[in-house]
Order: C-alpha cells, then sequence, then structure tokens
C-alpha cells in the first residue's frame, strides 16, 4: 500500500510540476534547501542559488524525532502541497514523516509527527523579515 502511495505522490508532483514551481527569468525552481546551521532557506533551479532567505526554525537543537518535541526535520522530503493563508505570506507542507522518520519512531514506540510546514512569517511589524 505505501508503494502505492508512493506512486500518486510521485505522479501527482511530476504532473503537477510545470505550474506548482515559481519562476525566476524562465528559470523553474527544483529545489529547496534549508541549512539549518545557517538559518538559510536557498531556492534553487539546476544547480544555481536563485533566492535566499533568513528561516526561523523550531526550538529546539538538532533533528526531529518525535511529535512535539519542537525540533525541525533532518532529511529529503517534498513539498506535497501549499497554501494561502491570512496570517503567513505562505505555507508549504512537506512529506515529513518518510519511511525513515517513521522507522526510527516505531523502533522507539513514539509518535513521529506530522503536518510540518514551511512558511513565511506572519503579517504584522514583529517579523520584519
Amino acid at each position: 500500500m505505501r508503494w502505492l502511495l508512493a506512486i500518486f505522490c510521485f505522479t501527482f508532483a511530476a504532473l503537477s510540476h510545470a505550474t506548482a514551481a515559481p519562476a525566476f527569468d524562465d528559470a523553474f525552481i527544483d529545489k529547496v534547501l534549508v541549512v539549518k546551521s545557517e538559518r538559510q532557506l536557498h531556492l534553487i533551479s539546476r544547480g544555481v542559488t536563485m533566492k535566499s532567505y533568513r528561516v526561523s526554525l523550531g526550538k529546539q537543537p538538532g533533528p526531529k524525532e518525535r511529535e512535539g518535541d519542537q525540533r525541525t526535520p533532518e532529511g529529503f522530503y517534498w513539498i506535497d502541497w501549499r497554501k494561502a493563508s491570512d496570517k503567513y505570506n505562505l505555507a508549504m507542507h512537506i512529506s515529513y514523516p518518510n519511511a525513515k522518520d517513521l522507522a526510527r519512531a516505531s523502533r522507539e514506540g513514539a509518535r513521529p509527527g506530522s503536518m510540518i510546514m514551511l512558511h513565511g512569517t506572519p503579517l504584522d511589524e514583529e517579523y520584519p523579515e
């Protein structure tokens, strides 16, 4: 069943790629890289960084291990859907947990968590970035 879901997600991502990826001067963004140690998010097109942003991360250091640990996941994930928001500039859901995250949580008898999103900061003066 997991393979069926993975095939569905891959097919959906492949078919929606042309309209879902933002463009910068005819270059489509094919990767979003977050470098936690630099607190930077990089939009990359064919290996070239097109734009970078400062980001806020989970309140606790280290990779996410379980639901509620206030940590930011580390690994490879898809941006599988996005939405506009009244509170944030944009919210993009990542495919956390992946198979590795699920296996670790299962071994530890913990829930891995879900609904991890990349998003802009609230639209107010408290968050000038």
